[in-house]
């Protein structure tokens, strides 16, 4: 009778030990099925317009591919405003999604961004069309624009952005984005047909609230060549984006590192004494255009 349930025993182990064999074969030959048999091109295609329209922007892939088992990777994506304002490359995206979430019916993927101009990683949810972004190093002067950008940057940023794409805009989308900057330096700035002097900024943190169409500016605080300052007040976001509308206050501190031009520029721009020795200015018109009033 032992002998009987031991011949059974192995029989068993070897059946299990094969269904384990042919279950191995059989994900084997799914996996180069879905390397060799997948329609990248045309998959390609799709996950570029849906970027595209969720976000407002003008976004093209160059390549598709898959990495690992179940990931995917986006080689050369071409990241561009509606206007053609700022245009940059990511090199690539490299997409994880969550297959769990898939099942219960609220996709999410995870995602990581490597290129020369921005690095980073982030969430992404389908169904609620929400994202989370961790940005890490952003290189401002690899933003690459047209000639329609009415001055230039450099220096980097780095923050983390919360954003609900509800209205398929990023513009117009709500939520918060905290960001830190160092080393950036602005130049090429026309003040009523005037060229200002380059302007280095040591280093700059904030927070701004994207709401009803609104980005509400909440306390930015620079520290740079010669001043000081605080930033609040609302942007209404427009296409082209230097067309967008100010409405600013700008606390500022200055003393005599400040550029002799802008210095004395700002001395005759009508402004209010505040506290600390700072000067308050209001600032309207347009990206393209501030006035100090």
């Amino acid at each position: 009778m032992e002998d009987k349930n031991k011949v059974i025993s192995k029989r068993q182990g070897f059946i299990s030990k094969r269904f384990i064999l042919y279950l191995l074969l059989g994900v084997v030959i799914f996996i180069i099925a879905l390397y060799l048999g997948f329609p990248y091109n045309t998959i390609k295609g799709k996950v570029a317009n849906y970027a595209s329209q969720e976000s407002g922007l003008k976004i093209s892939i160059k390549e598709l591919s898959p990495s690992g088992i179940f990931n995917f990777k986006l080689k050369d994506v071409k990241v561009k405003s509606p206007d053609l304002y700022f245009s940059f490359i990511i090199d690539d995206i490299l997409i994880k999604p969550k297959w769990l979430t898939f099942i219960k019916g609220s996709p999410v993927f995870s995602f990581d961004l490597n290129s020369k101009a921005i690095k980073g990683n982030g969430l992404y949810n389908i169904r609620k069309k929400t994202m989370i972004v961790d940005l890490n190093n952003i290189d401002l002067k690899r933003l690459n624009s047209s000639e329609k950008k009415s001055f230039s940057l450099s220096g980097t940023l780095q923050g983390k952005a919360e954003i609900s794409l509800k209205e398929r805009n990023i513009y117009k989308g709500e939520g918060k984005i905290n960001f830190l900057g160092k080393d950036i330096r602005i130049e090429n700035v026309k003040i009523l047909k005037y060229k200002l002097p380059s302007l280095k900024i040591n280093n700059v943190i904030g927070t701004a609230y994207i709401k009803k169409r609104r980005w509400q500016i909440k306390n930015i605080k620079a520290e740079g060549q010669g001043f000081s300052a605080i930033i609040t007040g609302k942007i209404i976001p427009l296409i082209p984006l230097n067309s967008s509308i100010l409405n600013l206050k700008l606390y500022l501190k200055i003393n005599s590192a400040m550029p002799k031009l802008i210095r004395n520029f700002l001395l005759i721009v009508p402004h209010i004494k505040g506290k600390k020795g700072f000067s308050i200015y209001t600032v309207r018109g347009s990206l393209k255009n501030p006035r100090l009033i």
